[in-house]
């Protein structure tokens, strides 16, 4: 088999270099040559014996000690650490080891460090584009707000052909939290401002998906759909946003009425994890119009799992940042963990309901308690719920749950009904005055509290 030049001067290389370190043992930038050389060849184990042996010769060599952590960050990351950050030490305007340092440490979850590591690679490297992104990213404080906003608009100057700066900063004014003077938290979304960033974005990279889906939500809510489902279907082009591109096709299918596309595009989000969940959600609902109730409680039980599983891990990733001390990361984290958690509200409410149409309401009893727990600000968990348990051994725990009702909303009707009937059962006549004249102000042909108002009329 023949060698390929750039084989043979390799090996040639090698050998030169191995003369001269036979010559001069002490000749480290030898050491150094040699052991990229071995490094590049695959052969790590003798990259990494010269690189400790020219360190071992000259502990201020920092190039033999990069080099090394460069090697062993796969399989010993704690020593490449130490020798990233040995490098820090001996040479203070260093900005390569801290960069690496940074990548690390978000590699870890310890976004603190590896912000004040960039902050530090930013003033001694001014005109690292990346390193201006990559702090942006990190900086999720509302006290922040401005830096970012600063720190994006120079990246997007350094890295004037790159997507990422305008997309990051559409999320940083979508988002919009910042804090006042006196420390006063402000949210308010600039819409506008992140749509012409977002198109910034697509112009630069047609194939961003991230982008295309907030611009494809920002039409919809316009009504624009054609606009909407062409966003969309770009989207699903991206792996990264292709489940929440094949939802919102889908949900779109549904709102347009076109029948035959919408489990299609649903069958697909279920199967992508990142928006797993919200799919089996949403595809249960449509067996539930579809009244295939065996499909749709399937779905619906998927759907708790996965909520309940998306919730667990975004608490656990919570409690770590603020091991970290990233109070910022952490409160945003758990926010998200909310949102999971509050999405199992609907989820258990119709499992419920599954259960009470099919005259097992012992059953649903559970389903409507951990819907509340949830969510309790589900209305309709605490009615039925209220509904269930008159009468029975937990009667007690009936007005609480009305009250509740009415503390959302003042208008529901059957609530102040129920009420007024607690009320004329206890003989607390006014009250129960009270509610019937409500229910008959909401619906002037409501028999029931016509005739109970009659009755309390004649006492």
């Amino acid at each position: 088999m023949e060698i390929a030049p750039s084989e043979v001067i390799l090996d040639e290389a090698r050998s030169h270099l191995e003369k001269a370190l036979e010559i001069e043992p002490d000749f480290t930038q030898a050491r150094l040559a040699l052991a990229r050389l071995h490094y590049a060849a695959g052969r790590q184990e003798q990259a990494i014996t010269l690189l400790r042996e020219a360190i071992d010769s000259r502990p201020q060599f920092s190039d033999a000690r990069l080099l090394l952590a460069e090697i062993l960050v796969k399989t010993d990351e704690e020593e490449a650490i130490g020798l990233l950050q040995a490098i820090a030490d001996i040479d203070l305007s260093d900005p390569v080891s801290r960069r690496r340092l940074a990548r690390i440490m978000i590699e870890r979850g310890d976004t603190k460090k590896a912000a004040d590591l960039l902050t530090r690679v930013v003033d001694l490297d001014p005109l690292d584009g990346e390193a201006h992104l990559q702090l942006a990213i990190l900086l999720e404080h509302p006290d922040e707000y401005d830096r970012a906003r600063l720190l994006l608009e120079i990246a997007a100057d350094l890295l004037p052909d790159d997507s990422r700066p305008p997309y990051q900063m559409a999320l940083l004014l979508l988002r919009g939290e910042y804090t006042d003077e006196e420390g006063n938290l402000i949210v308010n979304p600039d819409t506008e401002g992140a749509q012409k960033h977002l198109h910034t974005a697509i112009g630069l990279d047609p194939d961003n998906g991230p982008a295309h889906l907030q611009l494809g939500q920002m039409r919809e809510k316009e009504e624009d759909f054609r606009s909407a489902r062409r966003h969309y279907k770009h989207a699903i082009e991206d792996q990264g946003s292709k489940g929440y591109g094949y939802l919102y096709l889908g949900k779109l299918a549904e709102k347009e009425g076109r029948t035959k596309e919408i489990l299609p595009f649903l069958d697909k989000a279920v199967k992508q994890p990142s928006s797993r969940g919200d799919a089996l959600l949403e595809r249960a609902l449509h067996f539930l119009g579809e009244e295939n109730l065996p499909k749709a409680e399937k779905d619906f039980k998927a759907a708790d799992k996965t909520f309940a599983s998306i919730e667990f891990e975004l608490s656990k990733a919570s409690d770590k940042a603020s091991e970290k001390a990233n109070f910022a990361r952490a409160r945003r984290l758990q926010e998200e963990a909310f949102v999971a958690r509050r999405s199992r509200g609907p989820v258990l409410l119709n499992l419920a309901k599954i259960s009470l149409s099919k005259g097992k309401d012992k059953q649903a009893v559970p389903f409507l308690e951990s819907s509340i727990q949830a969510n309790p600000g589900l209305c309709e968990a605490h009615f039925i719920l209220a509904t269930l348990l008159e009468n029975t051994k937990r009667d007690d725990e009936v007005l609480a749950h009305l009250e509740t009702v009415l503390e959302a909303n003042w208008s529901h009707l059957e609530a102040h009904f129920r009420l007024g009937e607690r009320a004329l059962a206890g003989n607390d006549l006014q009250k129960a005055e009270m509610h019937f004249l409500i229910v008959t102000d909401l619906d002037p042909a409501h028999k029931k509290a016509k005739q109970r108002l009659g009755k309390l009329a004649k006492k």
